[in-house]
């Protein structure tokens, strides 16, 4: 994977978290709730494997104001 390509599937990761979080606030059924543990932990095995990767390569991001530096 390019380093591009990498801080790409990051992004939409975290986002993709976010949004399982709020569904999962939203869940009414046992079912619904259990269908987004399994994505979340799904997602969550994605995100490290990726992080992993750009560890690889040496790529590095920190935090400010809420947003990510890329660098």
């Amino acid at each position: 994977m390019k380093k591009e390509e990498i801080l790409e599937e990051l992004a939409y990761l975290r986002d993709r978290l976010e949004k399982l979080d709020i569904l999962f606030n939203m869940a009414e059924t046992d079912d619904e709730t259990e269908s987004l543990i399994y994505e979340e932990k799904a997602v969550m095995l994605r995100y490290s494997y990726i992080v992993r990767e750009a560890k690889k390569l040496g790529i590095t991001a920190e935090r400010m104001d809420g947003e990510w530096s890329k660098s």
